[in-house]
């Protein structure tokens, strides 16, 4: 039987998870946190799949600082999937411009873009549509 191992290796760039089993690797989560970007408030710092609450599809990976449950989820602490992740890259004049985000399934809307008065821009999530899991993402 094999050993179990899970190590994280940092770079000045991003962190990078793997577990080993025998000498197979599965790479779980192989994405960039910016340590200066992404600072973890208070210390602390989870990272969750967010289903949707209706069919129970996967809507995105995102990583949640401090304490306390998912009110909002800033654009850029959405770590996957890609469409998502970019989303924090592009440059909204208004915040109009942010589409509403539904599930890909039964198109069910979980959340609706806000701006914050520190000026990033937020999806305000809407309770009961929604609900968090640690993560399982492999990533390939």
């Amino acid at each position: 039987m094999g050993k179990l191992v899970a190590k994280k290796e940092f770079n000045n760039d991003y962190c990078h998870f793997t577990i080993c089993y025998s000498s197979i690797c599965i790479k779980l989560i192989n994405i960039m946190i910016l340590k200066l970007k992404k600072k973890a408030k208070g210390g602390m710092t989870t990272v969750y799949d967010i289903h949707c609450n209706t069919c129970n599809e996967r809507l995105f990976v995102y990583q949640k600082d401090g304490k306390g449950n998912i009110l909002r989820c800033y654009l850029d602490r959405i770590l996957y999937p890609e469409d998502l992740a970019k989303l924090s890259e592009k440059q909204f004049k208004k915040v109009n411009d942010v589409p509403n985000l539904h599930c890909p399934s039964c198109e069910t809307l979980i959340a609706t873009p806000r701006k914050r008065n520190n000026g990033r821009i937020a999806y305000r999530m809407i309770p009961g549509y929604f609900h968090k899991t640690f993560t399982t993402m492999k990533v390939k």
